[in-house]
């Protein structure tokens, strides 16, 4: 927790901190009896309770439609005073078909955001080198589906490694962000491939 005060220290109090749940409990335990874990990453972050913009959980591509009672089990059991995101990579969450349905409708009743994962100027890239190859091979592939089910949706893009590209497909999100900003204020990380 000594970096974790530091972090508060180094940071005006309007600042916000957005963390990602640990892999442990979104992969190794798949959401299932990771009480433990959870506790810890709660722990560790208590300095900075009142500086926490938003916690997300990104679960893997294997993690699909079959599985949404389990993460709506475990997005119940969170403390309520955290704004929350998830970030899903299965497929069928993109196909707009009933699979994608439940998960936006189920979303919003909790209220949680729908993280936004925008890969395509990464996988447009020339690959030219290493770390754009790296990125491409980690980032998923999926459609953009720009949809507000919580309060403050986040945004994840993820750059290539060519400022003219990334402007191109940048552009629309500055209106889009501003379209949100007055009733959803917005989180938004940009990546590049060396930092993904």
């Amino acid at each position: 927790p000594e970096i974790v005060r530091r972090w508060r220290d180094m940071t005006p109090d309007t600042f916000r901190f957005c963390f990602k749940f640990p892999s442990t409990i979104s992969h190794q335990a798949a959401l299932r009896q990771c009480e433990t874990e959870l506790a810890t990453f709660y722990q560790t972050l208590a300095p900075l309770h009142d500086r926490i913009g938003q916690l997300w959980l990104q679960l893997p591509a294997a993690f699909g439609p079959n599985e949404l009672p389990r993460l709506w089990q475990f997005l119940d059991k969170l403390p309520t005073e955290f704004s929350y995101g998830v970030e899903i990579r299965h497929p069928a969450f993109f196909a707009k078909g009933s699979e994608e349905r439940a998960l936006n409708q189920g979303l919003p009743q909790r209220p949680i955001n729908r993280v936004i994962l925008d890969s395509r100027p990464i996988h447009s890239a020339a690959p030219v080198t290493v770390r754009v190859r790296e990125a491409q091979s980690k980032k998923p592939k999926l459609p953009v589906h720009a949809v507000v089910t919580g309060k403050h949706p986040m945004v994840r893009f993820i750059g290539g490694n060519r400022l003219d590209e990334n402007l191109a497909l940048f552009a629309p999100w500055l209106q889009k962000l501003r379209q949100w900003e007055p009733l959803y204020p917005p989180y938004l990380f940009i990546h590049t491939p060396d930092n993904g």
